[in-house]
C-alpha cells in the first residue's frame, strides 16, 4: 500500500500561519481513503477584520476509481 502525506504550513498574513495536514493511501485496487485537517493547531486569527477563523476543520472520505 502506499500513502501519501502533505503537511504545508499556510500564509494567512503577515504575522499569522496556519498548519494543513492531508494523507490518502489506495485502501484496495480501486479505492482511495483521505484525510484532511486545515488549522491543526487551532490558530486564532482574521483573513478580514471582524471574521474570526473557523477553528480546526476536517473532512474524510472515500474516492472510487472506475
Amino acid at each position: 500500500m502506499a500513502y501519501d502525506l502533505l503537511v504545508e504550513m499556510v500564509h494567512i498574513n503577515p504575522t499569522m500561519e496556519t498548519v494543513d495536514v492531508a494523507l490518502e493511501g489506495d485502501v484496495a485496487a480501486r479505492w482511495t481513503a483521505y484525510v484532511r485537517v486545515r488549522n491543526l493547531l487551532d490558530e486564532d486569527y482574521e483573513e478580514l477584520a471582524g471574521f474570526t477563523s473557523p477553528g480546526v476543520a476536517g473532512v474524510a472520505g472515500v474516492r472510487v476509481r472506475r
